[in-house]
């Protein structure tokens, strides 16, 4: 079955490649977070632990005034239940080279959100295509050297720090209100 995997790797990273070529026609806007208005958040939503400080994180920023939109995916074959929270996709709305293709992520790539926030921590390929295939103006991840044509910024925690999605969120904000962006 390795051999089925590596096409499914294979056809993956030319559909990935595909939106990576396509989304360089967009015009990129770095922006301060403070200025941004609207946000799509991307989070991976299996653990349950993992969407409390991004849930948390997403309501500061709607009582800062901001427009904020969860999109989560699940490893799972399917949802039970759909959260009431976010836009959730699961593998059964993954075509067969695992690239998404449920109506909730083509809304959410389609949007030009000021600032698109990845926030996890692990490889998950699903939700890096989104972050390829996305209009959004200004995309802010993990710092992952193979991923570098994902994002405009990168974060990377400090070096004494474990990669947490804890102390990936206080990096991240931090570096976001740093950002002296005019």
């Amino acid at each position: 079955m390795k051999w089925l995997d590596s096409i499914k790797n294979s056809l993956f990273q030319r559909q990935q490649s595909k939106h990576i070529q396509q989304a360089a026609t967009i015009v990129r806007r770095p922006q301060a977070l403070a200025k941004c208005q609207t946000i799509g958040i991307l989070l991976d939503a299996t653990d349950e632990a993992q969407q409390i400080p991004v849930l948390q994180y997403a309501q500061q920023l709607r009582n800062a005034g901001k427009k904020v939109e969860i999109l989560g995916y699940f490893d799972v074959d399917d949802l039970a239940i759909t959260p009431a929270n976010m836009q959730a996709f699961a593998r059964k709305q993954l075509n067969f080279a695992k690239v998404p293709n449920s109506e909730a992520v083509q809304q959410f790539v389609q949007q030009p959100f000021d600032m698109l926030l990845a926030l996890y921590v692990n490889a998950c390929p699903p939700l890096d295509y989104i972050v390829a295939s996305s209009a959004a103006h200004f995309r802010v991840g993990r710092f992952e050297a193979a991923q570098a044509d994902l994002y405009e910024l990168m974060i990377q925690p400090s070096h004494n720090d474990a990669f947490t999605l804890t102390s990936y969120l206080h990096e991240l904000q931090h570096t976001l209100n740093s950002l002296n962006i005019k």
